[in-house]
């Protein structure tokens, strides 16, 4: 899949903006049946446009078989990581490192997101409990850790409740933050 129209038209009017650090360019390609091939043509064309800046993909596949058909390392500089938790660490989330794990076979910068949201009961998320986030750190960056590259999901995304909205959330998120900055001291 070449970028479309509108993709290039996207880059070229922001490529030259200084806040501008990657091109993300696909969100979980093995959940909307993105080929390998596809996810490639459209690296080539982002960095065709832009060979400055890198390109990131999102992945959150824990499934072996979508690993062989999906996954592809030359798609992307910066690969970014979640399985979100309902509402703790499971065997999902095992899959997710342990697969990436026997997968990769480069060197590249590795973020992983935690969920920091609450979804209404139709989206099958059950609440997140007091330290959740807390558990989550400690269950994705022990040691030895995978990356010490840390994203958040759920600022304040309707419908979800983040952390600008869910105090709860707020304070663990911030309880969070002071272990961590105490941690770098």
């Amino acid at each position: 899949m070449p970028l479309s129209d509108a993709g290039i038209r996207f880059i070229r009017t922001y490529q030259s903006h200084p806040a501008v650090y990657a091109w993300h360019s696909l969100d979980e390609p093995a959940g909307h049946g993105i080929s390998r091939e596809c996810q490639r043509a459209l690296y080539d064309s982002i960095k065709a446009l832009d060979p400055t800046r890198p390109v990131m993909v999102s992945s959150n596949t824990d499934d072996g078989d979508d690993y062989e058909r999906y996954f592809e390392e030359r798609a992307f500089d910066i690969l970014e990581m979640h399985k979100y938790v309902n509402p703790h660490p499971s065997t999902a989330q095992e899959r997710l490192l342990d697969l990436f794990r026997a997968h990769r076979s480069r060197d590249y910068p590795v973020i992983i997101t935690l969920r920091a949201f609450n979804a209404p009961h139709k989206l099958a998320r059950r609440p997140m409990t007091e330290g959740s986030l807390t558990e989550q750190y400690a269950f994705f960056f022990a040691e030895p850790p995978l990356t010490r590259n840390l994203g958040f999901y759920g600022w304040d995304l309707s419908p979800n409740k983040g952390l600008k909205n869910d105090p709860d959330l707020r304070r663990d998120f911030d309880v969070l933050m002071a272990q961590l900055a105490r941690a770098q001291r």
